[in-house]
């Protein structure tokens, strides 16, 4: 398979390139200067899966809440809108690879995963003065995208480069390179 490339893998998965209706709604209500955080909560509400994501990020131990947030009104309000928009774009893109079989990643250790890497990646901008944090946030959300992408077109090569990586002991992205030519 020396002619695999990720542009084909990417052409494969072309339902990542259109936008969910609701990231569409949620956009157009976060433009709109007359919008409240009612309007936008009223949106957020029509997905339960990103309604459920977005009270267990503001619940965590991340923002620190002496209390618990219940309602999608004051989550949204503590978030942000950019932080929502990026919620949103991510856990509708991730929602994407749900039917991935567990013997590569369970949806749940991802998302974990990926939010952990996103928020240290913005504290770091933060940190050394980057002009937008928030760019390293998406950044670190979306880093092991390619992962899910590899696993749902080529299931058979990505269970073929884990194997690898076990036997040789050698990280991950290595064993990719040594069976697709490139990495996640």
């Amino acid at each position: 398979m020396a002619s695999l490339s990720p542009e084909d893998l990417i052409k494969q998965n072309v339902e990542l390139a259109s936008l969910p209706e609701i990231i569409v709604k949620l956009n157009q209500v976060v433009d709109d200067p007359f919008s409240t955080a009612q309007d936008i909560s009223d949106i957020i509400s029509e997905d339960p899966s990103l309604t459920a994501r977005l009270l267990r990020i503001v619940n965590s131990p991340f923002y620190g809440f002496p209390s618990q947030i219940d309602t999608v009104s004051l989550a949204v309000t503590i978030v942000g809108t950019q932080q929502l928009r990026l919620l949103a774009l991510a856990s509708s893109t991730i929602r994407q690879f749900a039917n991935l079989p567990n013997q590569f990643v369970t949806m749940e250790t991802f998302w974990r995963h990926s939010f952990s890497v996103a928020v240290v990646a913005r504290t770091i901008a933060a940190q050394a003065k980057q002009p937008d944090s928030e760019q390293y946030f998406i950044a670190g959300l979306l880093h092991d995208l390619g992962s899910l992408i590899i696993y749902s077109t080529i299931p058979t090569l990505a269970t073929e480069a884990i194997a690898h990586a076990r036997r040789k002991e050698i990280p991950l992205y290595r064993a990719e390179r040594t069976v697709f030519g490139f990495d996640h």
